[in-house]
């Protein structure tokens, strides 16, 4: 019984995903179609404005993307990158995984928020509590 479940759920599923790339083939072949009849009837000095539009746009997003991201060094006395631009800390084990989240400062330390790692901090160092002899 299970083998026919299985199976249901299988072509199932292939009868969906044949279905979907057919609707996908029919709305991309409607598009492409009424492109063709605007590019045919629009005015050339038109088209070449939108071209440069879309350039606009898309430079304009990329300098927004390099101002925005991070700039990182690594910081020996604090085993973390710190953002040069804002002085946030960054968890060194999650920026090998490509994740920059900045991490909370503690009293004596510096607390990764995503994977709980821990970074003293050199400059705060936490007190020593006095021994206590015994006898």
């Amino acid at each position: 019984m299970k083998s026919f479940w299985s199976g249901f759920v299988n072509h199932l599923g292939m009868i969906a995903a044949t279905a979907a790339a057919f609707l996908i083939g029919l709305v991309a072949t409607a598009i492409r179609e009424r492109l063709e009849r605007l590019i045919d009837e629009a005015d050339p000095t038109m088209l070449l404005a939108m071209i440069v539009l879309c350039l606009i746009v898309a430079l304009l997003s990329l300098a927004l993307y390099l101002f925005h991201r991070p700039r990182l060094r690594f910081r020996e006395k604090y085993g973390c990158w710190q953002d040069k631009k804002n002085g946030y800390m960054y968890c060194a084990e999650c920026r090998s995984k490509r994740i920059f989240s900045p991490m909370k400062h503690e009293e004596h330390a510096w607390r990764c928020m995503v994977c709980s790692e821990y970074y003293p901090d050199p400059d705060n160092p936490m007190p020593r509590r006095p021994r206590v002899g015994v006898g």
